[in-house]
């Protein structure tokens, strides 16, 4: 997943979700209103899990490849007041019954 931000103000995100065995099962992508990269990076995150679970994954690795959304998932308390509602969001969805492993992708 990634989400990417231009200087002409325009931000997207997108994925794609593969099962264990690395088969592709699904993928999406989604514009975003003007933001920053921090912010479009926390939005792949939120979408990306949302479509997990509508896929009734129970077991997922999420790769994350913004350090500090790395550092803000792992590390309550840690980030930032921007995105912070979209942290909850995240955070909420990280307490259901299902294993997420967040790894760091460079």
């Amino acid at each position: 997943m990634d989400g990417a931000y231009k200087e002409v103000r325009v931000a997207g995100c997108g994925g794609v979700i593969r099962d264990s065995n690395g088969v592709w099962r699904g993928g999406f992508a989604k514009n975003l209103d003007i933001c920053s990269v921090y912010i479009a990076e926390l939005c792949v995150v939120l979408e990306g899990l949302r479509y997990a679970r509508r896929l009734e994954f129970n077991r997922i690795e999420l790769e994350v490849d913004s350090s500090v959304v790395n550092q803000e998932l792992r590390q309550p308390g840690y980030g930032r007041p921007l995105g912070g509602a979209l942290v909850m969001r995240i955070r909420s969805l990280l307490e259901l019954e299902w294993e997420v492993v967040i790894n760091h992708s460079y």
